[in-house]
């Protein structure tokens, strides 16, 4: 049984309130956890959220939500031994939701589709290729763009026509530089697509850019450099924030050492040759301190999230930053259930001004296991601090980190990027997607 608890928050908000819920069941995240959760809104405003375990179990739960955060249907996939969320999400213009697994062997993937009633449409399978930890999965137009860290050298990206599924990919790339390329987040236009990552380990890792055409073209690749070492995005998906033709990218360095961090935020724009400005985030201990998506309102509110994930720190939870296009600090919420262990999911914003939050935490006085959640608050988050259930919401117009300038360069890395990759999709059975038995629970988390 899928049983999501919802709290309802003071403000009454867009489109069903303001809410909290999580889910709450031992079939699912018992034994090891759920893992990095995935959303994507469709065009009612439903919230389309998948998990997966890790351990035993090895099932993946795709669940629906009305924007009021009642459940409207929920799917437990389980393909064998080696089935684990494909870190990935989509939905298309009918509300059709595309989830990617591991497969029936560990070198290649399966994408799930289902209706927007949650009927499952078809499971498409793939040859040769690897569900890496490290991916991006995003419809545009109707049309798949996916991408994954191969593991060889550099990621591998195809685009597919997402009604199909059964024929051979429109083009594949790979984006090849000389050591291993991490994608992590992408935005769309008209023109490109633009993927969002970091290549390289250790002290020699960096953020970076790159963008292809819509027919497969290479067009720019970028790094974004600091006199820091260590510059790298956590791998629980971030994002691109645009707003007014800039782009707003987040990622964190360690001065120190590796273990040490700090947050870095840059102001840039297409062709990016340029930074505009960029900020660091500085925490007192600077303990397990990560980056998570960044965010633009539509009327130029920048998020930046941040996540600190310490079971012996009060300040444990996450951390919205927000600045203007400028780069002034405005306002920042703490969201919290207590000192433990938290990880960063999707952040989305809508046409409302309304952002989605998904994650994952672990607080020893309340669960015995990471428990996956969603929570629904406004871009202007000034009125909607308070405790609801577990958890409190904390709002402050001055910074609880140490916010300083940072010089942010740029440089163009040598690359090579080749056709030579090829993928096609066939038939794959479907060992299962089976409905799951809702209860929802209004009481309080």
């Amino acid at each position: 049984m899928v049983n999501f608890k919802k709290v309802m928050m003071a403000s009454a908000g867009a489109d069903g309130g303001y809410w909290v819920g999580d889910v709450n069941d031992s079939t699912i995240t018992s034994g090891s956890y759920g893992y990095n959760p995935r959303m994507a809104l469709n065009s009612n405003g439903s919230i389309a959220l998948a998990f997966n375990q890790w351990g035993a179990s090895n099932k993946a739960a795709v669940v629906q939500l009305t924007s009021g955060g009642s459940v409207e249907w929920s799917e437990i996939i389980t393909k064998g031994s080696n089935n684990t969320l494909g870190y990935g999400l989509a939905v298309d213009s009918s509300n059709n939701v595309y989830v990617p697994v591991i497969g029936s062997t560990t070198t290649n993937f399966v994408i799930y589709k289902f209706n927007s009633s949650g009927t499952t449409q078809q499971v498409a399978g793939s040859g040769g290729w690897k569900d890496e930890s490290y991916q991006v999965f995003d419809i545009y137009s109707d049309d798949i763009y996916h991408g994954m860290k191969l593991s060889t050298l550099g990621a591998a990206f195809y685009k597919e026509d997402a009604g199909t599924l059964t024929g051979t990919a429109d083009w594949t790339r790979r984006y090849y530089p000389s050591n291993p390329w991490f994608p992590n987040s992408t935005y769309f236009d008209s023109s490109r697509y633009y993927v969002y990552g970091y290549r390289g380990s250790g002290s020699s890792s960096t953020a970076c850019i790159w963008t292809i055409t819509h027919a497969g073209v290479h067009d720019v690749a970028k790094d974004l450099t600091t006199s820091s070492s260590y510059r790298s995005i956590d791998q629980h998906p971030s994002s691109i924030a645009h707003y007014n033709g800039n782009f707003y990218v987040a990622f964190k360095q360690s001065p120190d050492n590796f273990y040490i961090d700090e947050i870095v935020l840059a102001k840039t724009a297409y062709p990016f040759t340029s930074v505009g400005w960029s900020k660091t985030f500085n925490y007192s201990t600077r303990n397990r301190l990560t980056n998570g998506p960044t965010l633009a309102s539509s009327t130029g509110d920048i998020h930046c999230m941040l996540r600190i994930s310490n079971s012996s720190d009060s300040n444990a939870g996450f951390w919205l930053q927000t600045f203007n296009e400028s780069g002034t600090f405005q306002k920042e919420l703490h969201i919290s259930a207590g000192a433990g262990n938290y990880i960063i999911g999707t952040c989305l914003i809508d046409d409302n001004d309304d952002m989605y939050i998904s994650g994952l935490y672990y607080v020893s006085s309340i669960y015995a296991g990471y428990k996956p959640f969603v929570m629904k608050i406004p871009s202007d988050y000034s009125s909607i601090g308070g405790t609801y259930g577990n958890w409190t919401l904390t709002y402050a117009t001055s910074s609880s980190f140490t916010i300083a300038s940072e010089t942010t360069s740029v440089s163009t890395p040598t690359t090579t990027n080749d056709t030579s990759v090829s993928i096609s999709f066939g038939s794959e059975t479907d060992n299962s997607a089976s409905s799951a038995t809702i209860s929802t629970d209004l009481d309080g988390i």
